[in-house]
């Protein structure tokens, strides 16, 4: 009739509807929880979507897809291992939407974590060769690869540690969903760490020898990814003509430097170099005291390619960042001055507004501003009258209670075993001074003062008669119009409880719920629970409670 149809990302009620004057607003508690799993099922698309572009950013940083189907692959499967550890070691049931979160937070550590180790991997090519090991050498993929590994794993540990422990402080948490889902985020955490110290050096070397040989058999002009390819160079402080240790014969008298092919020298550039080869051996056979090692003549000759960034962001590293933290105006680095007051000043009024934080003064809106459930609560809320205590919080205080059975409760199952009261065998109604301590109790909280926000009239309780129930008064005054000559205190211990009884079931104050019995009928409980009997009595009349459960 109203033509309503959802789309992705839209929900159809958040559509007006009307029809002339009349609009039209539909709710429920079952329509709720459907509305909210569609909701759910469509953010989860978009979760899938930060996946895709985490790969692809990742394959665009490492400049290889195979790194990046190894490295989201690596992060992916720590989900499920966390998740056995979560359920089948610690043994910890509980699951919700808060604990999917665990994903991004893994997504973000990992796909980190992987560009550490790769740039380690980068910086440790020209360590190796700076040492003389070139490829070829049956040394070379294990120095490289030793120290890559050394470098970048006390980096991923720093990193990982720090917020694997933030995480796992939440397990102290009183809040049962925050202290699990900070214990599973942690041992993900934990998790992507060990396999990002194990699979991604595998993944990287398996990529080295194999899949990226491959690729340049593939290719006809043989291009290789930009600082992930074997540089093959020969020492020109060795001199022209002789070959370097692992180099090619045909590269003997050139030097190849930096990420891309470009590095190879041609002619144009291999005159100068061998004129500086030549000028070296000149140098070593007139002045032997100031010849030039190979890791010397290494460290000094870097094609200028090398040097040149190769993305935007390193661009502006080196030529915008770099130089306006090193400029100084009268011998103080200006630049680095000015950050640290203002990341100061930033700091300090961050921890002034954090002192301020509160809990929220009002209810979590899960639906949009214009969804028909959100404008329904506020049209119950603001446009119909209702009476002033409605607007409050409805609190029942028991007595002789001294605690709660919960034989087989699991906090992380809270639904399920959720326990009996313990009745408190010294509680007796009938003694004086129990019932002067009922009534004195009445008296303080009719009179405690509130400060809070929601105490309008600086009082906990709404002062009227009608806002505090206390069912002591009207009770002994219904038993002296039955009893003439007698109270609730000279009576006997029989006639008290008999009467109590009697006043439960007359309805003498409507906030007399004294029963919910207490036994192993369930059936009856329930149905003497539904007559709004809430606190059990078998500690009032046991032979109530008797019959009750051979009834």
């Amino acid at each position: 009739r109203f033509n309503m149809k959802s789309r992705y990302l839209y929900s159809a009620y958040r559509n007006k509807i009307t029809e002339g004057d009349l609009e039209f607003k539909w709710f429920s508690l079952p329509l709720g929880n459907i509305e909210m799993g569609d909701i759910v099922s469509e953010d989860l698309t978009l979760a899938m979507f930060s996946l895709l572009f985490v790969f692809c950013w990742m394959c665009y940083h490492l400049e290889s897809v195979s790194l990046g189907v190894m490295g989201m692959t690596q992060i992916v499967l720590s989900l499920p291992v966390s998740f056995f550890i979560y359920r089948q070691i610690y043994v910890i049931p509980y699951f919700t939407e808060l604990h999917s979160l665990t994903i991004f937070i893994v997504l973000g550590i990992g796909a980190d974590d992987v560009f550490v180790f790769v740039d380690g991997w980068r910086q440790a090519e020209g360590i190796v060769q700076a040492k003389g090991i070139y490829p070829g050498n049956p040394l070379y993929l294990e120095k490289r690869m030793k120290i890559a590994y050394s470098r970048a794993k006390q980096a991923v540990f720093d990193t990982s540690f720090t917020t694997m422990v933030a995480f796992f402080a939440t397990a102290i948490s009183p809040i049962m969903p925050v202290s699990t889902f900070g214990i599973l985020a942690a041992t993900a955490i934990l998790v992507n760490y060990l396999m990002v110290i194990t699979l991604t050096p595998a993944a990287v070397a398996v990529y080295h020898v194999y899949i990226r040989n491959i690729c340049k058999r593939s290719s006809s002009e043989n291009v290789e990814p930009s600082g992930m390819h074997e540089v093959v160079t020969s020492s020109p402080a060795v001199g022209v003509g002789t070959e370097s240790k692992g180099a090619p014969p045909h590269l003997a008298s050139s030097v190849v430097m930096g990420g891309n092919s470009k590095d190879v020298v041609h002619s144009k550039n291999a005159s100068s170099l061998g004129q500086f080869s030549a000028a070296g051996a000149s140098s070593r056979i007139s002045s032997p005291a100031k010849k030039l090692t190979r890791k010397a003549t290494l460290a000094f000759v870097i094609s200028e390619e090398q040097e040149k960034p190769t993305t935007a962001i390193e661009a502006f590293f080196h030529k915008r960042y770099i130089p306006a933290m090193k400029w100084k105006c009268r011998g103080i680095f200006v630049l680095p001055l000015v950050m640290l007051v203002v990341f100061l000043v930033y700091g300090v009024t961050s921890m002034v507004y954090a002192t301020k934080l509160s809990s929220p003064l009002e209810e979590e809106q899960w639906f949009p501003t214009n969804h028909m459930f959100t404008t329904i609560q506020e049209d119950l809320n603001n446009k119909y009258m209702v009476g002033s205590l409605e607007e409050y919080v409805k609190i029942g205080m028991p007595f002789g209670i001294s605690g709660i059975d919960r034989p087989g409760f699991n906090k992380y199952k809270p639904d399920d075993n959720r326990g009996h009261p313990v009745f408190d065998a010294a509680f007796d109604l009938y003694l004086e001074e129990s019932q002067q301590a009922f009534a004195r109790a009445c008296s303080l909280i009719s009179t405690k003062q509130c400060d809070r926000n929601g105490c309008e009239r600086d009082t906990l309780v709404w002062p009227t008669n009608e806002a505090l129930l206390c069912f002591l008064p009207d009770f002994q005054a219904w038993f002296a119009t039955r009893n003439p000559g007698y109270s609730t205190v000279n009576c006997t211990r029989d006639t008290f409880y008999s009467e109590l009884k009697a006043a439960l079931f007359e309805g003498v104050s409507t906030d007399l719920h004294i029963a919910a019995i207490h036994c192993p009928c369930e059936e009856e409980a329930d149905r003497i629970y539904r007559r709004r009997l809430e606190v059990c009595c078998d500690s009032i009349h046991h032979d109530y409670a008797r019959r009750c459960c051979h009834r």
